[in-house]
């Protein structure tokens, strides 16, 4: 076999090409002289982007009865063991958050994280719960 006769770390004209960067050209995000999430492409164009976020303001102003528990992260104080149950929190203040810092890079992403509310208060409060039918 081909793989058998080479030697280790050599390369031959059958192998794959691959892309490799060099340990010198890394750019740590403090040193960054523009925004790093600017190299990656966002699910968003610009315009869509602002879009969701000012409907997302709207639905939650006008919502604010449904919406108010769901703003903020869970506090120790309201539920000492949530942590313990929920092993991924979410909350819509972060994700408009995320929405404006362009972390989504998939609709999918968007929309595992609004669904993700909905889980942790399952996992939480249960199905049958209140505050699960308003999540």
């Amino acid at each position: 076999m081909e793989i058998e006769n080479q030697q280790r770390g050599r390369r031959t004209a059958s192998s794959t090409e691959t892309d490799r960067i060099n340990f010198w050209e890394i750019i740590y995000p403090e040193e960054a002289k523009i925004p790093l999430s600017s190299y990656l492409p966002s699910a968003f164009e610009e315009m869509e982007n602002q879009r969701l976020i000012d409907v997302a303001q709207i639905f939650i102003q006008k919502k604010t009865d449904i919406c108010a528990d769901f703003l903020m992260r869970v506090e120790e104080v309201i539920a000492n063991d949530y942590k313990s149950w929920v092993p991924n929190e979410m909350w819509l203040n972060l994700i408009l958050d995320r929405l404006t810092n362009k972390y989504y890079r998939s609709l999918d992403q968007l929309w595992f994280d609004l669904d993700s509310i909905i889980q942790c208060s399952v996992i939480y409060n249960g199905e049958e719960d209140e505050l699960t039918d308003k999540a």
